[in-house]
């Protein structure tokens, strides 16, 4: 269960870079409500009713900084889920909606800040992707504060889609957290709906500025919750940047037949972030082994990146194998939120530097790149 304001008051500790000021991460769920169904204390491991159900609302974390470690923060934050009652006539939804307009810029104005939704992997319970999302937003806005005004796109407004992942770690957890990322591809839908509605308003309140962009950053096994939603017909465009770490899904996803395969013709850049030694990726591929159960079994897409050359302009492959081995990170899965040059990386994708122009990048052949230090960035203190 996620702790609640009351319980859970800590000291604030003092981080390594990023400052430790207070920070906002909004979420939408299909995990199933724990307590009072109208305010709930926190949400479980279940699917809330057929798992296209969706509750909403924000997480206040005191004095996060910035860090690199392998630790989950744990400093004190306060729980506030959006009420649902819809037989009165209040939406959670209604109220995200709301927020986060006033988050993202003046009406009449350029946008301030663009929309990350982070969509979160295996073994990850309520309380860490609240979490973990605000690690990377601290991350990215330490190492965003530290870049040359060229390389500096607008700061991003945290939010996140948990799905009920188990939360605990073993073969059992994992085939569980598969089926559950499978069946909640639709709440992923409606959640990336709701939010191009959200940006398409903020935009129609300023004709005369740039609009907020929305930016889906997908993890590990979080990459079957996406595949999912894309099996829909009606899943909407407007998503701007798809930032791929670490990807729990075929190689050949972006295959005639795979789960990735709309995801060129809807979004305009799709980095795709790989890494051979990926320990759990190489977990993964031994437990899907089996072609008779699995159509790809094989290598997965975060480990070569993808099968074949991505072959079109909105798709590119970038191995971080040169700057994520020897910095900490035994299983070398987590560099989207623990490595500070793929961090850098993403940031200037984010402000809009062509794929071959970005620093610390060398070519690999059509659309694939290797990363190598070049592209570092101390963070700002």
């Amino acid at each position: 269960m996620a702790r609640t304001a009351s319980s859970a008051a800590r000291p604030r500790r003092k981080g390594s870079a990023g400052g430790g000021g207070d920070l906002t991460v909004f979420f939408a769920t299909n995990r199933n409500p724990v307590g009072d169904p109208v305010r709930p204390d926190g949400f479980g491991t279940a699917l809330n009713g057929d798992g296209a159900e969706l509750r909403f609302g924000a997480a206040r974390f005191a004095g996060l900084a910035a860090s690199w470690s392998h630790d989950v923060p744990t400093g004190r934050h306060a729980l506030g889920v959006f009420a649902e009652d819809p037989g009165a006539g209040v939406l959670g939804s209604t109220e995200l909606s709301a927020r986060l307009q006033r988050l993202l810029g003046g009406q009449g104005e350029a946008a301030t800040h663009d929309l990350l939704l982070y969509v979160h992997g295996f073994q990850t319970g309520f309380a860490e992707a609240l979490a973990l999302t605000a690690r990377i937003a601290v991350n990215l806005e330490a190492i965003r504060r530290a870049m040359p005004e060229e390389e500096r796109p607008r700061p991003l407004v945290p939010t996140v889609f948990t799905w009920p992942s188990d939360g605990v770690l073993g073969t059992r957890a994992y085939w569980s957290d598969v089926k559950d990322a499978e069946r909640s591809g639709e709440a992923l839908r409606r959640a990336v709906n709701l939010l191009v509605d959200v940006l398409a308003e903020v935009a129609a309140a300023r004709p005369l500025g740039a609009a907020p962009r929305l930016v889906l950053m997908v993890q590990s096994l979080g990459h079957a919750v996406l595949a999912s939603a894309l099996s829909a017909l009606d899943f909407p465009g407007g998503i701007d940047v798809v930032l791929s770490t670490g990807a729990d899904i075929e190689a050949d996803a972006f295959g005639r037949e795979g789960g990735l395969r709309r995801l060129p013709e809807l979004v305009p850049r799709t980095v795709v972030y790989h890494c051979e030694r990926d320990g759990a990726l190489q977990l993964s591929q031994k437990l899907r082994s089996n072609p008779v159960r699995f159509r790809f079994a094989g290598f997965r897409l975060g480990q070569r990146g993808p099968l074949r050359d991505p072959g079109v302009a909105t798709v590119e492959a970038v191995d971080v194998g040169a700057v994520v081995i020897g910095t900490g990170d035994d299983t070398h899965h987590f560099y989207g939120r623990r490595n500070r040059t793929v961090q850098a990386d993403m940031l200037r994708v984010l402000a809009g530097i062509p794929p071959s122009l970005i620093a610390g990048r060398s070519p690999a052949g059509a659309g694939r790149f290797v990363l190598g230090h070049g592209g570092y960035v101390s963070p700002a203190a």
